[in-house]
């Protein structure tokens, strides 16, 4: 996973092309969801990291 994600605009791409709310409703809670999903990846790898022993 990168450290920074890369901005694709995809999502921009896509609501331009949708014609319902109701679609862009559902393309804007798959994004939050895709966030929220590599916000939690990069706590868990950070925390499995924190578990390690520390080098002195």
């Amino acid at each position: 996973m990168p450290n920074k994600p890369i901005d694709t605009n995809a999502i921009q791409s896509v609501m331009a092309r949708v014609k319902t709310e109701e679609a862009r409703k559902g393309i804007q809670l798959a994004d939050r969801l895709s966030d929220m999903i590599l916000f939690h990846t990069r706590v868990l790898e950070n925390g499995k990291k924190m578990e390690q022993p520390w080098d002195s």
